[in-house]
């Protein structure tokens, strides 16, 4: 909980420093929401054209997109330093004068806040992993932002449009599926293509916490074996 409060005052002194010039916060917030709406206005043309994607409407590809959006936002936000651990923080010794830890407590009232939390821990435990890769590689593995970004991408469509393989890629190996399809689909009274049941699309984002577990593990790990630069 002091992490939590402390990190909860940096946000603040962020957001008050960034207030001492409104016009240049009003235009980047600007920014950052037409780069999101046009992202969408994509995905507006190509129904525009077909109509529907194998059963799915507009609508209903909407709310995908814009829970697994937020949900990697909602991570980007509390993960900033994970993103640029390996050449800020282990290449220069300044990891040295951090080594705190950090608390998550997980939080949800319905079915769609569950899921984007899911989300939110899941995209969490994938920048994790990839900071962990600097305490063997310092330098950033393009790999590692296919899986993140690529799989920002992949989410904000159901996963039943995909091929098979592709699908159990996304539900078992990094399983943002699981935090967003399962759920989703019960939400909007689709049918799974994995046949799962109801009570498992409520549960199934707790595989984003368990997730974000494993990478704190990890995380872990690599710190225990992490050697100071000596500065």
């Amino acid at each position: 909980m002091n992490a939590l409060r402390l990190w909860g005052r940096y946000a603040t002194v962020s957001v008050l420093g960034q207030m001492q010039y409104p016009g240049s916060f009003l235009i980047l917030a600007a920014a950052q929401f037409a780069n999101t709406v046009i992202g969408f206005v994509g995905v507006w043309i190509l129904f525009a054209r077909f109509g529907h994607i194998g059963g799915w409407s507009l609508g209903q590809i909407a709310l995908f997109y814009g829970s697994i959006t937020i949900a990697f936002a909602i991570a980007d936000a509390l993960s900033r330093g994970f993103d640029v651990f390996g050449p800020e923080f282990v290449k220069t010794g300044n990891f040295d004068r951090l080594l705190t830890p950090a608390a998550w407590s997980p939080g949800a009232a319905t079915l769609l806040a569950w899921s984007i939390l899911g989300g939110a821990a899941i995209f969490y435990g994938l920048l994790i992993a990839q900071a962990t890769l600097a305490f063997w590689t310092v330098e950033s593995l393009e790999v590692a932002n296919i899986v993140t970004y690529g799989g920002v991408e992949a989410g904000q469509y159901p996963l039943d449009i995909y091929a098979r393989w592709f699908r159990n890629l996304l539900m078992f190996v990094v399983p943002i599926g699981c935090v967003g399809y399962l759920p989703l689909t019960l939400i909007l009274g689709k049918p799974n293509v994995f046949g799962a049941p109801a009570w498992a699309a409520v549960a199934s984002p707790l595989v984003g916490w368990a997730f974000l577990g494993a990478s704190l593990l990890v995380w872990g790990l690599g710190v225990r074996r992490y050697t100071s630069t000596g500065s």
